[in-house]
């Protein structure tokens, strides 16, 4: 209402046009929507955009940052036709003969038009040792929605680095839905960040546990809107150990 509530109103609560070109930049819809840009004929990720639920803004802001991502590695021939979702990472791991982690990953899905907060405890095996505390984006293929994100994911990886951490990992998962035998989501993530003293660097392969600490799509905010039993855990990471390495190995 641009701080004047006797002459304007705001039933709805969207983000104004000004608001939306001040942190987007003038013309975003063109340059993000447009007929060759980088979102073009992404109808869910727009009405997501122009929806209310974008008024926080933290939410808004992390938008921003993965929009950029996005247009900068289409300007330079990435295509994104077959990525659904795009995602920023923060991740605590460290190890030597056992490997724990802990991520949380900020998910924005193109295709439906979802933005979810994911927390994940991960562990597994590494060759080295490794402690890092690392930033990075993770870009997601065959995810119609965030809700197959969450539950059981695989990994496989590389970390470390002297003064430096650095992060390279390929991902698939997904319990809730194996009707074709294949996994609902293929992923990948890079990051960059610090590492502790050395030995530094480790090759890893890993099982995690992701559950939304938020989600906000066109019926608005959720927190912890899916907390796993420690049942529903056991019962995913069966069927994976039997999906993905005694029935496909």
């Amino acid at each position: 209402m641009n701080n004047n509530p006797v002459r304007f109103s705001d039933p709805n609560g969207h983000w104004s046009e000004d608001q939306l070109n001040d942190v987007l930049g003038k013309g975003w819809q063109d340059k993000y929507f447009g007929k060759k840009a980088v979102f073009a004929n992404r109808k869910k990720l727009l009405e997501f955009l122009l929806s209310k639920n974008t008024t926080d803004p933290m939410t808004l802001e992390i938008v921003r940052s993965l929009f950029n991502v996005a247009y900068g590695a289409h300007s330079l021939g990435a295509d994104f036709q077959g990525i659904d979702a795009l995602g920023a990472r923060v991740s605590l791991s460290g190890g030597g003969a056992g490997f724990v982690s802990g991520t949380f990953d900020a998910i924005l899905n193109f295709t439906s038009g979802e933005f979810s907060i994911f927390a994940s405890p991960e562990g597994g095996i590494v060759l080295g040792a490794t402690a890092t505390l690392v930033g990075g984006v993770v870009s997601l293929r065959n995810l119609p929605s965030n809700a197959g994100y969450r539950g059981t994911a695989k990994a496989v990886g590389l970390m470390g680095g002297d003064n430096i951490g650095l992060n390279g990992e390929k991902f698939w998962g997904g319990v809730h839905r194996f009707q074709d035998s294949t996994d609902v989501l293929v992923g990948d993530f890079v990051g960059a960040g610090g590492t502790v003293p050395s030995p530094n660097i480790g090759l890893y392969g890993s099982m995690s546990y992701a559950f939304e600490a938020l989600c906000v799509n066109q019926a608005g905010y959720n927190w912890l809107p899916h907390f796993p039993g420690p049942i529903e855990v056991l019962s995913d990471l069966g069927e994976v150990l039997w999906h993905d390495i005694l029935s496909l190995p």
